[in-house]
């Protein structure tokens, strides 16, 4: 319980409790709160109901604040105040700090997938249709839609666990099997699912996860296309594949793989989605 009925001498060394907030940044509900769940005890005045608090009580809220800061919910912070013992605090800060680690590392991620897709924005903007001879970095991917028909049994892996927890190191794709490929067919014979770095798939433990298919270092021919349509109803438009395919048959190569398109981040300007769009080519 509170202490009550300071006398004056007391309060010339006190705060009140907006004096407080403003000088913590807290809110008085907050305080409030915090007295409430035994975390401080200021004195008041039986009188009027006026809180009065000691620097003690201001040193008090300051180290609350900090562990709130640290991830601390307040049942932590109350088991740690008289109840934890040193290990089970260090147990705490060990587990904050870990979470801390991860959050970082989420944000390494994130800052590097706005930059790629920022670059593949440009590319579409600037270099629509443009053809490049280049090498693909290994991935990993797990399907979910093969040909229009939706397979449920593979979407409570932990590979798509891991799209749910960590949607920014994902991209969707999309694959249309080679033996399909120069034909209109295409648009009915196609796989839809995710697709991972093969790097990032090991950080997060879904390297080696059954029915994944492994996409592997390859030379392809690339470009960024515009279609009108997205899974299920079709993969992406025959007439805009034909593009590739001429240009593959035009310059001598021969197609040497399944057809890898993935939409372009959350590119979807004036109706249209945009496609990253690899072939793997001899």
């Amino acid at each position: 319980m509170p202490k009550t009925s300071p006398d004056i001498t007391s309060l010339k060394n006190t705060f009140q409790i907006r004096e407080v907030a403003s000088l913590l940044g807290l809110s008085v509900d907050s305080i409030r709160f915090y007295e409430k769940r035994g975390l401080i005890n200021p004195q008041r005045d039986k009188e009027n109901d006026y809180r009065y608090y000691s620097g003690n009580d201001l040193i008090q809220l300051y180290i609350l604040k900090i562990w709130q800061k640290y991830g601390l919910s307040i049942s932590e912070i109350s088991n740690l105040y008289g109840k934890a013992s040193i290990d089970e605090i260090l147990s705490i800060i060990d587990q904050k700090e870990e979470m801390y680690k991860r959050k970082i590392q989420d944000s390494e991620f994130a800052i590097l997938k706005m930059g790629l897709l920022k670059e593949n924005i440009w590319r579409a903007k600037n270099c629509l249709g443009t053809h490049y001879i280049v090498p693909f970095q290994k991935r990993i991917g797990l399907f979910f839609l093969y040909d229009g028909k939706i397979d449920k049994s593979i979407i409570s892996s932990d590979f798509y666990k891991a799209v749910s927890s960590a949607p920014h190191m994902f991209d969707t794709v999309s694959i249309v099997p080679q033996e399909y490929a120069f034909s209109e067919e295409s648009e009915k014979h196609f796989r839809h699912g995710f697709w991972i770095d093969v790097n990032w798939a090991e950080f997060l433990g879904i390297s080696d996860i059954p029915h994944a298919k492994l996409f592997d270092t390859c030379t392809c021919v690339h470009t960024i296309m515009v279609g009108s349509t997205i899974a299920p109803q079709k993969v992406i438009d025959y007439p805009v594949l034909k593009q590739s395919y001429d240009w593959i048959e035009k310059h001598g190569f021969k197609l040497c793989g399944d057809v890898m398109c993935s939409t372009i981040g959350t590119l979807q300007a004036e109706g249209r989605h945009y496609f990253d769009i690899w072939m793997p080519i001899e």
